[in-house]
């Protein structure tokens, strides 16, 4: 487990994880399964991975639900995808 996400590194789909941050057991950040930069072809695109992501770390327990909100949120005030 290079990145410490606490998934080995054969089953992990983003082995350069930021410290801390929760990951799907994909090794995934909310951030790496959905990022900034992709060209998204609209605002709701993005905000939905954003929201399915946030969603499945909410189940598995990895986030809290004030993550959740706050994750979503700002998913949805972002300009990404406009």
């Amino acid at each position: 487990d290079g990145d410490g996400d606490g998934v080995w590194d054969t089953d992990d789909a983003c082995p350069a994880t930021e410290p801390g941050e929760p990951v799907l057991t994909t090794g995934c950040s909310v951030a790496q399964a959905c990022p900034d930069a992709r060209p998204w072809p609209s605002h709701e695109v993005y905000v939905g991975c954003v929201w399915t992501v946030a969603d499945r770390l909410f189940a598995d327990g990895t986030i809290t639900r004030a993550e959740l909100n706050t994750s979503k949120r700002e998913a949805s005030l972002s300009g990404i995808g406009s």
